[in-house]
């Protein structure tokens, strides 16, 4: 039976996974804690490989302190020998008496085998949480467990626009469509991704860093990967993107030369010649990415669209009006030709951020192979 400090003790969990979130890919973000005698002795976060998973940093630092305890983790502990060793193992050898953990792991692998080991070894498991918890915990695995389904990453699209549907004037002006809650929002999104996908047309126009930065413009180690589509190597050499740390990847047609040395290059022409996005993704899969943000223009949007590569919109509206029937919008080409053949969405949430809002939704395509 779950108490009001079970409860309390799981959005720890939770809050602490917060610092890796972005960083363990193609492991899943888990945050664990140990309690002995109602104290905190214990908690850690998984890392990416090949560090520890967060059950055994929680168990490393508790200690002595493990026997007789609690264990509270935000996905059933991995059962099995992979670049780690078994966390049930480690559960069980530490003397962990209970563990309360809300979902199972997807992963086939594991898919309640890690529950059983525990129950077998008398570990006490409880998986009854309230709903709150249970979607929280959900949240954070989303991206893995879409990739375990789809083998490959899940990609949002995140634009801001107008109130009537423009992502910038006609002569490509977009600072600033949407307020400053609506901007951190934005940071905050990078901070949980994989990776940003953007197109040289964003690059020669706004000339972004693609960074998540805190509220006082500094760098905060995220995302892993900036991802740009360069076709033929159009990119000035004194880019903002390069001037920041992090791993970027130039994907193109023809093989570029005289990059920055921490730069790599994807050669990935398809049978026009440009950039083929299926390969890209391809490759980043290979990488192990499984959240990735796409912030670009109406051309690579739609292309990425086109190819149903895209799997939630994050569309923050800003209180303006831009107007002009040149202005620029989310997706470009000419669109349905009837209102019959439009794309569906499933609007999951709206938040009211002062005078903008943001809107979330799933795609819903006729035929989603």
């Amino acid at each position: 039976m779950n108490t009001n400090n079970d409860i309390r003790l799981m959005e720890h969990a939770i809050r602490i996974a917060d610092k890796n979130s972005g960083l363990v890919s193609p492991r899943p973000l888990v945050g664990a804690v140990i309690v002995k005698n109602g104290k905190i002795v214990g908690e850690g976060v998984t890392e990416p490989r090949p560090g520890n998973h967060a059950e055994v940093n929680a168990i490393n630092k508790a200690g002595v302190n493990t026997h007789g305890g609690t264990l509270y983790c935000t996905l059933e502990p991995h059962s099995f020998q992979s670049i780690s060793p078994p966390c049930t193992e480690a559960i069980i050898k530490s003397g962990i008496k209970r563990v309360v953990c809300p979902i199972k792991d997807p992963n086939p692998l594991i898919n309640g085998n890690g529950f059983k080991q525990l129950k077998l070894a008398k570990v006490k498991v409880e998986t009854k949480i309230n709903e709150s918890i249970l979607s929280e915990c959900k949240k954070m695995i989303f991206a893995y467990e879409h990739f375990l389904n789809h083998k490959r990453p899940f990609i949002t699209l995140k634009t801001a626009m107008s109130l009537d549907g423009k992502i910038a004037t006609y002569n490509g002006d977009s600072k600033w469509i949407t307020n400053k809650i609506s901007r951190d929002k934005v940071h905050k999104l990078r901070y949980n991704s994989d990776g940003i996908i953007t197109g040289i047309g964003t690059i020669l126009q706004d000339d972004p860093r693609l960074t998540s930065r805190d509220n006082n413009d500094k760098y905060c180690g995220r995302p892993r990967y900036r991802i740009i589509l360069d076709s033929f190597g159009k990119i000035p050499v004194n880019s903002k993107i390069f001037q920041e740390p992090g791993k970027i990847i130039i994907a193109s047609a023809i093989k570029l030369n005289n990059l920055p040395n921490e730069v790599e290059n994807f050669v990935i022409p398809d049978e026009n010649n440009k950039v083929s996005i299926k390969q890209l993704i391809k490759e980043l899969s290979n990488l192990g990415l499984h959240n990735l943000l796409l912030e670009s223009g109406g051309k690579v949007n739609t292309n990425f669209l086109k190819l149903k590569l895209v799997d939630q919109l994050k569309i923050f509206v800003g209180n303006i009006i831009v107007s002009g029937q040149e202005s620029r919008s989310v997706f470009s080409g000419e669109g349905s030709k009837l209102i019959k053949d439009s794309l569906s969405t499933e609007i999951i949430s709206i938040e009211q951020l002062e005078s903008n809002f943001l809107v979330t939704s799933l795609i819903k395509y006729l035929d989603p192979s």
